[in-house]
């Protein structure tokens, strides 16, 4: 429903946090959205939104799975980073910083 409703107000990009999983086979998207998944969180792009997308997997690792970070760029733009996070613990030591 939330990446339907992104498509109706056509947005380029469409967070979620704790987003429904696969379950039985059955796939969970929308043709107007390409998707980067993480555990907990989903980062969906617009597939013409002619955006070209770069998710930097260096820059989310110790997160658990709970942050994804994207770097988006068009045509003679500049970069511009989506870090989308449900939970910051730091997998070594489970402090949560702000």
């Amino acid at each position: 429903m939330a990446l339907e409703t992104g498509d109706a107000r056509r947005a380029d990009i469409v967070c979620l946090q704790n987003a429904p999983r696969e379950r039985g086979g059955i796939g969970i998207g929308h043709s107007s959205y390409e998707r980067g998944i993480k555990n907990r969180v989903w980062t969906a792009i617009r597939r013409v939104s002619g955006m070209v997308v770069d998710e930097r997997t260096d820059l989310s690792r110790g997160a658990n799975d709970d942050v994804i970070h994207i770097d988006l760029k068009r045509i003679g733009e500049t970069v511009t980073w989506i870090v989308n996070v449900y939970n910051q613990r730091d997998t070594q030591s489970a402090a949560r910083p702000a």
